[in-house]
């Protein structure tokens, strides 16, 4: 199974410029499994502090490289 975090809250995170690849994405609360694809609610979000930083490129952590 590949467990990756929901994206819409990668977005509004204030880590999102952060390598999450090392997270433990496996343990986290399940948001939706479809086949082999598992998406999780991150424990490690941390909402943005303000608007203006949301939305801004973030690193997919399951492919390493910019969004």
């Amino acid at each position: 199974m590949n467990h990756h975090p929901k994206g819409g809250r990668c977005d509004a995170c204030a880590k999102r410029l952060d390598d999450c690849s090392h997270l433990p994405f496996h343990t986290m609360p399940v948001h939706r499994q479809d086949g082999a694809d598992v998406v999780v609610i991150c424990t490690q979000f941390v909402l943005a502090s303000s608007t203006a930083e949301r939305g801004k490129p973030f690193l997919n952590p399951r492919r390493g490289r910019r969004v």
